[in-house]
C-alpha cells in the first residue's frame, strides 16, 4: 500500500494534524456559546408529556419514556417510586427532586439567558 516509509509518515503526520485541528474547532466553538439556561417551576410526572420531562436536567428521551411507560400502568404517589426505574439514582434524584412534583399543574421553564463575559 505504502511505497516508503516516507509516505506512511507523511500520512500519519496528516491524520494527526487532523484530529488535532477538529479537537480545537470543537472546543472552540463550545467556548462562544452565548447563552446559559435557568430552569424554574416543576413538572407533574403523572401528567407531563415528555417535552416538559425533558427540560429537567438529566431526564432525556429515554427516561422520559420510561416515565410514561409506567405511569400508564400506575399512576406515582411520590416522586421517590421513579427509583424503580432504571436510571433513577439515588444521587440523581437528589439533583432532581427540586423539578418533580406528582400532583398540580405542570409549570416548569427553560430559559436562555446571555452568558455573562
Amino acid at each position: 500500500m505504502f511505497q516508503n516509509s516516507s509516505s506512511r509518515s507523511t500520512i500519519i503526520f496528516l491524520l494527526i494534524a487532523g484530529i488535532i485541528s477538529a479537537l480545537a474547532t470543537t472546543s472552540a466553538f463550545a467556548a462562544k456559546r452565548k447563552y446559559n439556561y435557568e430552569i424554574s417551576g416543576q413538572v407533574n410526572i403523572n401528567t407531563a408529556p415528555a417535552s416538559k420531562l425533558r427540560i429537567v436536567p438529566g431526564i432525556g428521551k429515554k427516561k422520559a419514556d420510561l416515565i410514561i411507560q409506567y405511569r400508564a400502568k400506575k399512576q406515582f404517589t411520590n416522586i421517590s417510586e421513579l427509583r424503580k426505574l432504571r436510571g433513577f439514582s439515588a444521587k440523581m434524584m437528589s439533583k432532581i427532586g427540586k423539578y418533580l412534583k406528582t400532583s398540580g399543574n405542570t409549570d416548569i421553564v427553560k430559559r436562555r439567558i446571555p452568558r455573562k463575559s
